[in-house]
């Protein structure tokens, strides 16, 4: 008993599974006993009970308390538009399984969009698969919308307001943490102090694998539609960057930076406090502004002009200061004004009064339209190596597959064979295997238990509705704090128990239900067989190599139009940024999984960063471009120098789409290739700065050659990421 106990307690440790768990004790035999007692519609209280079951336990909505009840009203709605189709829908087979495959579809794909929908997925399903198994009439669905309508009106007020989750949003306590960790180490370095600056760069270390767990640690991205959520997809990818710079940093080389460098520094660390405030804080704070962070990021931008206006000391031929010094410190301070700003923007999205937001009003400095994004995220999947393209097709698939065959087979309860599928059915057939074996063992205690208790009791009415709390909570928590089998035999039990004081039948209830749950474990195993069987694990090489190869082709253009040979890259942008998206969908299908991984999280987390850090990096440089009319005795006397930065992009961009190619499960065997010498990196920093040194001696003129400089800097932050992500890549690529 205490190795039970100490599993619930390590599985549940906030208490979320129980607490949930004793709501749904409480509301859904209260819905059932007034429905079925009172009202005296078996129709309407096995609506009521399933519309509970999938309000309380089926969706758990993330957010804060507006977000959340504005979701769960939609799902409300949205139930309710199901209820209708799948009630005309269900009058015919072929009917049925084609409304099934298309709202299956719908459903699973939408989920790609928020966190909201993604969540509200199986509860929609649910909410549909009830009525479209469950054969109508037209003047079926007035009772069923009554007890869906009952089902909303108890238990949305009950996830509302009884036991509410105290952390609405741990994506943004992690990212206050680690920005508040990487200003310590920031401060401490700037100092020159040395004491405790090893133990706060493994503080940084921490909190950014915490945050990386928590973005990547569910099967969808854990953010929403709105603006402000959205825009934490970006910070976690400015907080990775600026986590490597930080972490850099050594104390004795800042002490050899110039004054004004160290001065962006502590201005920097100023930036992350005060965006850890506004991480942490709620609307009001927000509104007011009282944590400083648009004075904070005046002050670093004005540091980081001063900065800029010293590019000379880097032309001096007889500077001493190595060349990583300077960029470090223009790195540091871009990186932490790329996370201020974005946070910024964040908060100003989510302070916006609740109408704006409902009706999708920009932030005053926003214009694009509220619905590109869902559009934009939406075409991003429309690839056929897209994991979750494959995943909502194979869902839907099943789906529908065990709608015609509980249709065709004429089984009892054909409500059971797609509930049997929709449980089981996995990204991968080798997922769906060891879900099927544990939910079958779970139903089939579930049965023995089941029966054991109405043998033992018989079918007095009684009895049963005074066991039906019990078994709905222990059903209830056993899925979240046991197991998936021991979930499943819960909820055998409570079927058990609801069936018989429907229509009283004994413990032959539950051996239907074996039947039916093995049918559809069946469906699962030949779909999840036939359509793409090894899931994420085959997509994981696909979208490293696109994200690689577009990533690259987008920073080349990035160089080419801040050099004046192309045009804005807007449309590489989108491409790259989409690719991301495929990316980052099968990187968290694939640890969402079940059974041992052939590579190991680092090795795959380093290999992604790389990708994305080809995207900061030409988003860094695009900003970098001078103004368009430029003198042409500046660009005859910079050509040499726009030459070498030019090839130096071809080299760069030729390293990250071998790695592409290498990671291209499609491609025969490719070896990733050596990582640059950072002696020859040094090399052609050095003959730049010595012809931009003569360059701009000539002309006087160094906006142009700023613009140049600095791009070949960013070009070599491109040079060193390679020694740190290459043995990363070895690995992926040898799996």
């Amino acid at each position: 008993m205490r190795p039970l106990i100490e599993k619930i307690r390590a599985r549940d440790p906030m208490g979320y599974a129980l607490h949930r768990a004793i709501r749904a004790a409480v509301a859904i035999p209260a819905v059932f006993a007034f429905t079925f007692e009172v009202i005296g519609s078996p129709q309407v209280a096995t609506f009521a009970a399933f519309g509970g079951f999938s309000l309380l336990l089926f969706v758990d909505f993330p957010g804060n308390w507006t977000g959340r009840l504005t979701s769960y009203l939609m799902l409300g709605v949205t139930g309710a538009v199901l209820i209708v189709l799948g009630t005309l829908a269900s009058r015919n087979a072929w009917l049925a399984v084609a409304a099934m495959v298309v709202v299956g579809f719908v459903v699973l794909f939408a989920g790609t969009l928020s966190v909201s929908i993604a969540a509200a997925g199986r509860a929609a399903l649910l909410v549909f698969i009830l009525p479209v198994s469950l054969p109508g009439t037209a003047g079926d669905i007035a009772p069923r919308l009554e007890g869906w309508g009952i089902a909303v009106a108890v238990a949305i007020p009950a996830a509302m307001l009884v036991w509410p989750p105290t952390e609405h949003n741990n994506l943004r306590r992690f990212a206050a943490e680690t920005c508040r960790a990487m200003a310590d180490v920031i401060t401490t370095r700037a100092a020159g102090e040395t004491e405790h600056a090893d133990e706060l760069c493994n503080q940084v270390r921490d909190s950014l694998t915490q945050l990386r767990r928590t973005f990547r640690g569910t099967a969808f991205r854990p953010v929403g539609l709105t603006t402000g959520s959205r825009a934490l997809v970006r910070l976690v990818d400015e907080l990775e960057w600026l986590g490597n710079v930080v972490r850099l940093l050594r104390t004795d080389e800042m002490q050899a930076w110039p004054q004004l460098a160290r001065d962006a520094s502590f201005a920097a660390a100023d930036v992350l406090r005060a965006s850890a405030e506004v991480l942490r804080a709620d609307r009001k704070a927000v509104i007011a502004d009282d944590h400083g962070l648009t004075r904070a990021l005046d002050r670093l931008a004005e540091a980081r002009q001063q900065v800029a206006a010293e590019t000379r000391a880097l032309l001096d031929a007889d500077s001493n200061m190595r060349t990583e010094l300077p960029f470090q410190g223009h790195e540091l301070g871009y990186a932490a004004s790329l996370v201020g700003e974005t946070v910024r923007w964040a908060g100003e999205s989510d302070a916006r009064p609740v109408i704006d937001r409902v009706l999708g009003r920009p932030p005053t400095h926003q214009t694009a339209s509220p619905l590109s994004p869902a559009v934009q995220i939406a075409t991003s999947q429309i690839e056929r190596h897209s994991v979750w393209l494959q995943n909502s097709i194979r869902g839907a698939v099943g789906l529908g597959v065990a709608i015609g065959i509980a249709e065709w087979t004429g089984a009892q309860h054909s409500f059971w064979v797609v509930l049997g599928t929709l449980s089981v059915l996995r990204s991968s057939a080798l997922s769906t295997g060891s879900t099927v074996l544990r939910a079958l063992a779970g139903t089939l205690v579930g049965f023995a238990v089941g029966a054991g208790l109405v043998l033992a009791i018989g079918t007095s009415t009684p009895v049963l509705w005074a066991v039906l709390p019990i078994a709905v909570l222990v059903g209830a928590f056993a899925p979240e704090a046991i197991s998936f089998a021991a979930g499943q035999a819960g909820f055998t039990v409570v079927l058990l128990i609801l069936f018989n004081i429907i229509a009283p039948v004994g413990w032959k209830v539950g051996l239907v239900r074996i039947e039916d749950i093995g049918l559809g474990c069946g469906v699962s195993l030949v779909v999840g067989a036939l359509l793409w069987p090894r899931g994420a694990a085959a997509a994981i090489g696909t979208a490293l190599s696109q994200s690689y190869r577009i990533g690259s082709d987008y920073l080349e253009s990035c160089v080419e139009y801040v050099l004046g040979r192309a045009a804005d890259p807007t449309d590489e942008l989108r491409a790259v940024l989409a690719a991301g998206r495929r990316q980052d969908d099968a990187l968290r299908q694939y640890l969402a999984e079940r059974g041992t991984k052939s590579v190991a999280l680092a090795d795959l987390t380093g290999t992604a960063n790389g990708a994305t850090r080809l995207r900061l990096a030409g988003e860094a440089i695009c900003l970098l471009r001078p103004a368009e009319h430029r003198h042409s005795t500046v660009l005859d006397h910079l050509s040499t120098s726009t030459e070498l930065v030019l090839s130096e992009t071809r080299s760069v961009c030729e390293w990250y789409t071998a790695v592409g190619d290498a990671l291209d499960p499609h491609r025969p065997e490719g070896t990733p290739p050596p990582p640059c010498d950072q002696s020859q990196v040094e090399e052609v920093f050095d003959v730049l700065r010595h012809d931009l040194m003569v360059s701009v001696d000539v002309v006087d003129d160094t906006e142009h050659a700023k613009s140049l400089l600095w791009t070949s800097l960013y070009l070599q932050d491109m040079r060193l990421l390679e020694s740190r992500i290459s043995p990363h890549i070895t690995a992926v690529a040898a799996r």
